[in-house]
């Protein structure tokens, strides 16, 4: 039985996957609190609109089996997941908050690009707000049809090649192909094309030249494994180089796009300690109302990214990113003091999706929130209580 209901959480159909997911939830036990004290709670889901092979019901359940205390998915220039999300997550008691990643065109960056988000979206503006990423999404694709290009160009000589189709399934989702999903296609096409396990790792270090690690060779060993596309695609993906130019809409576009629709806009910093600052007061000029790390970026500046960031009144948020079967539900901060911090504030972008959701005006950084409370550490602890109920009143 909870086996063909978990295999449900995969169907076409959304009735079917949402059906699937709340029988699961009923039967199971709850599940128990086994975060630390340390533990990074920001976990950030792609799904299978990032061509990630996991519905919104089936990454929502797995987040529910292992006890985050926030779920949250990101798709790519995407918010398909947010009505499936929102079904899911209330009736389990998560709390949770959707958003979208863009690449952007940024003048204030070495290389002239900018990774970031548009988070804690009112859910009455999740519709439109997806609608207006229509332009950001043709942009992606383009970008992804070019590295289809370079792919093609690599493996030749081999007899491989993929076919850059625009729609494409995974998790039972349909929906345009990502970077992602050409790396399926090639693993596909190299299983096809060699058929064996130990062809393959003689093709990947002999042929192509990558240093395979032990752990990678032994995740090719066995055709058997459920994970073997899985493993063999991210392998390809990591020491493939992409040589491909994307084309981004600018910075401030999308900031003032997300201001319009009530989320919060953070900006992914990926620089070393002595750049923070710097970085922080340029975000904040060019529109943004958060900054974001990388959880496995954050332990050298974790404190310093946060203090600037207060002093800027810009929320300072730590993530990781699920985006592979085998990643693991857990990261740690240093010490439990900038865990308790950093925690505070994701579950502040859960309140603030709650509160704007209920009346438009009363976000994190909204003038009537910023009257009341000018502080942005008071509101901070006022909407991560919000947050924390995870749930509407």
């Amino acid at each position: 039985m909870q086996e063909r209901l978990i295999e449900n959480l995969s169907s076409k159909r959304l009735g079917k996957r949402v059906r699937a997911y709340n029988k699961l939830i009923k039967a199971d036990e709850k599940p128990q609190g086994v975060f630390t004290e340390k533990e990074n709670f920001n976990f950030q889901i792609r799904t299978g609109y990032s061509c990630f092979d996991r519905s919104p019901s089936l990454a929502v359940y797995w987040a529910h089996k292992f006890g985050l205390p926030i779920v949250s998915l990101v798709d790519y220039a995407s918010l398909a997941s947010a009505k499936e999300l929102q079904k899911t997550a209330e009736p389990s008691g998560i709390a949770f908050y959707s958003g979208a990643e863009v690449t952007l065109s940024c003048e204030f960056t070495a290389n002239k690009t900018l990774k970031a988000l548009a988070i804690g979206i009112p859910r009455k503006h999740v519709k439109q707000f997806h609608a207006d990423l229509e332009p950001y999404r043709a942009l992606r694709l383009d970008y992804v049809k070019g590295v289809a290009e370079k792919i093609n160009l690599a493996f030749k000589g081999y007899g491989i090649k993929i076919s850059p189709t625009e729609k494409v399934s995974f998790g039972g989702i349909k929906t345009s192909i990502d970077i992602r999903g050409l790396f399926v296609n090639l693993a596909e096409a190299i299983i096809k094309k060699f058929g064996s396990e130990s062809a393959i790792i003689e093709f990947l270090t002999q042929k192509l030249k990558y240093d395979l690690s032990d752990e990678d060779i032994a995740k090719l060993e066995d055709f058997s494994s459920p994970l073997y596309l899985e493993d063999l695609s991210h392998i390809i993906y990591s020491h493939f180089k992409i040589k491909e130019t994307e084309k981004c809409k600018p910075v401030k576009q999308f900031t003032a796009l997300s201001d319009a629709h009530g989320a919060i806009a953070a900006a992914i910093f990926q620089g070393g300690a002595g750049e923070v600052e710097d970085f922080v007061k340029k975000a904040k000029a060019a529109g943004f109302k958060a900054v974001m790390a990388e959880h496995e970026n954050i332990g050298p500046i974790a404190e310093t990214l946060y203090e600037k960031c207060i002093e800027n009144d810009m929320l300072p948020l730590c993530r990781s990113v699920i985006d592979y079967a085998r990643s693991k539900f857990d990261a740690e901060f240093s010490s439990e003091d900038i865990a308790e911090k950093y925690n505070e504030c994701a579950y502040a972008v859960v309140g603030h999706e709650i509160s704007t959701t209920l009346n438009f005006g009363d976000g994190l950084f909204s003038k009537e929130s910023v009257a009341v409370s000018p502080n942005l550490s008071d509101r901070i602890t006022l909407y991560s209580h919000i947050g924390y109920k995870g749930k509407l009143n």
